[in-house]
């Protein structure tokens, strides 16, 4: 049998002798470029996590055509452009099932919470949602929203007023 050090040198040995071919990978510029435009795939052309469309994009694109489409009386950017509002919720879930294939607005909510999104509580956007990064008009800064898996510890953290924006 192998010892431990037999073995680690032999994996490092495999790890030396695969090589990677300089075309298979994008430059810098093209890995930027396909983010801003919400393509970052493989060659099945599905994107990272088997999303084709990532959450934000989804959910930006959504925010610019509830206008156009006649639903700004359920969600709507707020004036300022920087936080978006669910005015009613019932009917918002009949859009999530159009927009994200989802029936619950608990995993829509779930969705915003993973990718950093903040729910106001004070001030005259209380009950709307934002992140820093979530502007009106500035989709390509979506690419900067990222998912975090949060593991659950089954206490709620305390509602800070002091601290949002």
């Amino acid at each position: 049998p192998l010892g431990a050090p037999q073995l680690k040198k032999m994996t490092l040995e495999r790890k030396e002798r695969a090589v990677v071919s300089p075309q298979t990978i994008p430059s810098m510029e093209e890995q930027q470029s396909m983010m801003v435009s919400g393509t970052i795939s493989d060659e099945s052309g599905v994107s990272r996590g088997g999303v084709v469309t990532p959450f934000p994009w989804k959910l930006h694109d959504m925010l610019e055509s509830v206008e156009e489409e006649g639903y700004a009386h359920i969600v709507s950017w707020q004036v300022h452009g920087r936080c978006f509002m669910v005015h009613k919720p019932r009917e918002f879930v009949e859009l999530i099932q159009k927009y994200f294939n989802q029936s619950k607005l608990a995993s829509f909510q779930r969705q915003l919470n993973l990718y950093g999104f903040q729910r106001l509580t004070t001030g005259r956007d209380k009950g709307s949602y934002y992140h820093k990064d979530f502007l009106r008009g500035k989709r390509e800064l979506c690419a900067k929203l990222t998912r975090h898996k949060v593991k659950g510890t089954k206490v709620r953290r305390a509602i800070a007023p002091a601290l949002e924006p």
